[in-house]
């Protein structure tokens, strides 16, 4: 099974190696990928985990046609058929949010609107706009200018 093999013992618990865009990689929780398992073994494999209802079986179906796996990792088509990479660890999201709103490069502090566009033209997470908002609520460089 392909996303087994990319499996490794980290700590305490399973974690994932993901690649990221920089093509250096972080260790994500098991717990933080599980809920898209499910929908990349489906693209992979066409395959179910074992005990899947008929119920959950449509369920990631219908699921896996917003995602699509290139190179071993998962990307969501946003509605303009984008592929923005799929984020499910909380601390890569701060680092992208950060690097994006702040950075040396890329990043000018453009408020929530410009955040959010930069941020969910090359990435995807589960509640992206409302990250992007807390996170510029939470900027100080931006309280003091507003």
């Amino acid at each position: 099974m392909a996303i087994r093999e990319g499996r490794r013992r980290y700590g305490d618990g399973d974690v994932y190696n993901v690649c990221m865009g920089s093509c250096t990689c972080a260790y994500v929780d098991m717990g933080d990928w599980k809920e898209y398992e499910s929908v990349y073994m489906y693209i992979v494999e066409r395959k179910y985990a074992d005990g899947c209802s008929k119920v959950e079986k449509r369920r990631i179906r219908e699921k896996a046609q917003a995602f699509v796996v290139n190179d071993a990792i998962l990307y969501h088509k946003n509605q303009d058929n984008v592929l923005c990479r799929v984020v499910v660890d909380d601390a890569e999201k701060t680092r992208i949010l950060s690097s994006l709103h702040a950075g040396a490069i890329g990043g000018a502090h453009y408020g929530q609107n410009g955040t959010i566009k930069k941020v969910s033209d090359r990435f995807w997470w589960r509640n992206v706009a409302n990250d992007a908002r807390n996170f510029v609520r939470a900027c100080t460089v931006c309280q003091k200018c507003n």
